[in-house]
Formats: C-alpha cells, sequence, structure tokens
C-alpha cells in the first residue's frame, strides 16, 4: 500500500508531550485484527484534500495531523485547533460493489464515533443530525465526508475533528458553544491509544455498512439523538425554514419532523434547536 508522500517533516516526538505515533497506531490497530496503514504528520493543509488527492491509488489510508492549514467542516467552516489539542485525521475506504448505496453513511460514522467514545467512558457524547458529536448543546467534534469514483470504485474520504483538550477563546472565535474531552472526560486525553480506538470502530463501521447499509445504524443513531422527541427547527438550502418535533431518522438517514402537516423527510440543512443555533 502506498501511503501518502509528507509534504512536512515528520512530527517530532519531543514537539509535544502527547505526540501521535504512526508505529504506535499501526500496532495497537494491527492487535485489533485493522490492517489499515497509518502516516502522522506534523502539519498539512487537509487531511480529506490530501487522500483525495491519491483516490486513484485504490488503497485504504489514514492519515493524521497535528495542524491543518486549510482544515474544514461542514458548509466550508474552517477546523481550528492547536496543535496536541484535538485529534483531526481522514479515513480514505473503497466501496467497491456496484452502486453502492451510501446514503446515510455520515450518520453511521457518527455512531462509530460514538460507540468508541462511549466504551471509552465518554458516556455523555450525544449526535445532532447528520454529523456533529455534542455534549449538552457544546461540538465535541464533526465528521465531514467526499468522495470521488475511482477505478477501484468510489472512494470515499471521511474527516474527523475531535476536540481532546481546552483551547481557550475557541468558543469565541467560533461564535458557538465548544466542548474538549478533557472538560468532561479527563482520562481520556491521551490520544494515541483514544486514536486507535475512533480508527479501529471506524474500521468496523465501515465493514458493517458495506454489508448491512444504514438500516444496521438506526436505532443506535436515535438512541444517540441528542434532541430526539424536541422541536426543531431546519434551514434548507436557499434560506427557508421548517420546524417540527424529531422523531428520528429513515433507513437512509433523512431527518423526520413532525408537524401539522404531517411527517416531512428532511434530506440535508443546519438543525436548530428552538429556533437558535444547536
Amino acid at each position: 500500500m502506498n501511503p501518502p508522500t509528507p509534504n512536512t517533516m515528520p512530527i517530532a516526538h519531543t514537539e509535544l508531550a502527547d505526540a501521535l505515533c504512526a508505529p504506535s497506531l499501526q500496532q495497537r490497530l494491527a492487535a485489533a485484527g485493522c490492517a489499515l496503514p497509518v502516516t502522522v504528520e506534523h502539519r498539512c493543509t487537509s487531511t480529506n484534500a490530501r487522500l483525495l488527492a491519491d483516490a486513484a491509488s485504490g488503497h485504504p489510508h489514514v492519515l493524521f495531523a497535528e495542524e491543518q492549514t486549510e482544515g474544514r467542516g461542514q458548509r466550508g467552516r474552517r477546523w481550528l485547533t492547536l496543535p496536541g489539542h484535538a485529534l483531526t485525521f481522514s479515513l480514505r475506504w473503497y466501496f467497491n460493489q456496484a452502486h453502492t448505496p451510501i446514503a446515510g453513511l455520515p450518520l453511521a460514522i457518527g455512531v462509530g464515533l460514538a460507540n468508541a467514545l462511549h466504551t471509552a467512558g465518554a458516556h455523555a457524547v450525544r449526535l445532532k443530525w447528520p454529523n456533529d458529536l455534542l455534549v449538552g448543546a457544546a461540538k465535541l467534534g464533526g465528521v465531514l465526508i467526499e468522495s470521488r469514483q475511482t477505478a477501484h470504485g468510489l472512494c470515499v474520504v471521511i474527516g474527523v475533528g475531535l476536540n481532546v483538550r481546552t483551547q481557550p477563546d475557541l468558543q469565541t472565535q467560533l461564535r458557538r458553544p465548544m466542548i474538549a474531552l478533557e472538560d468532561f472526560a479527563p482520562q481520556m486525553t491521551q490520544r494515541n491509544p483514544l486514536a486507535a480506538q475512533l480508527v479501529l470502530s471506524l474500521h468496523q463501521t465501515l465493514h458493517q455498512f458495506s454489508q448491512e447499509g444504514f438500516s444496521a445504524f438506526v436505532a443506535r443513531w436515535q438512541a444517540l439523538h441528542a434532541f430526539q422527541g424536541q422541536r426543531l427547527h431546519v434551514r434548507l438550502a436557499g434560506g427557508r425554514r421548517v420546524a417540527g418535533a424529531a422523531e428520528g431518522v429513515s433507513s437512509i438517514g433523512e431527518l423526520l419532523l413532525r408537524n401539522r402537516r404531517g411527517l416531512r423527510r428532511i434530506h440535508s440543512g443546519h438543525v436548530m434547536l428552538s429556533g437558535a443555533h444547536a
């Protein structure tokens, strides 16, 4: 397998007290039966962009970066993080079956991440449709999935950002409530074992999704839904808003809202709670 060629020097373990270590991560994954190759870089533009650029290789890969100069999230937002304070990585995967439906994949990935965090002791983590990790109303992490058709099948690159240590002034910069694992689960701030656990859970999630689709994850997603049964406002493309009580998600990942007009299926949009940012 061909790892992405670093555009900077590999990270020096003396630079950060808790530097990510590719050999250690590889060893942890291999011990659990996961053969995904791992690369760690000190700095790159965007882990998603780097793995997408080599989509034609046909090789799954995981790329961690301590710092991303062009890291991004949903709706083009920048992902801001200080080196050593978060886990930011991307996993490249291929769906080789012809016409593999990937509707609901972002939600399934959220379930996989939440399951890993719950197993490690972060039981307060919940999900916000379609791809945010929350604790209360504060954002802990997020997912950005991009895809490209190749000769080897559909290539998907799953970008993950997870706040591990508290970053001063981050809430002010982003103008929204933010939280880190350090704030409520300080026992989970050792990043190498946590990183391996997250990748392993995603690997298992992708295998199950390949075989069963999102329907296998619906019940678990609804059990983790931060706003199940609550009244939500959703801003659709173009700015129009719809509102209703959250009834969970469909078998293909649509958000289900119930209002006086009946059941509304939302394919894409930005969720708000009680008309405010959630």
